[in-house]
């Protein structure tokens, strides 16, 4: 929790030093973030979600997405081929 506020806090302070500008962008950022999870969250309690619903609440909820994207597997598969070519697992 206190690496969290101090994160929070340094942002804030460099948001400042930034300037006004920089702030409204962030403060827009933020906002549409905001809707986005409150849509999310509206349409789950609907009935109504899609995975990318799903996704978006478990991102702004800090867990992770719990389905596999084909793109992971092809990561796997490259990295566990790097191993055994040099050596890594015999």
């Amino acid at each position: 929790m206190f690496i969290v506020v101090t994160a929070v806090s340094l942002l804030n302070s460099k948001l400042n030093l930034l300037g006004g500008c920089m702030q409204e962008e962030y403060s827009e950022f933020h906002l549409e973030r905001q809707r986005m999870l409150e849509d999310a969250i509206e349409r789950a309690e609907n009935n109504q979600a899609s995975q990318e619903d799903f996704d978006i609440i478990r991102f702004e909820s800090g867990l992770p997405n719990k389905r596999k994207s084909h793109s992971s597997q092809v990561l796997e598969d490259v990295f566990s081929d790097w191993s055994n070519i040099f050596g890594g697992s015999k």
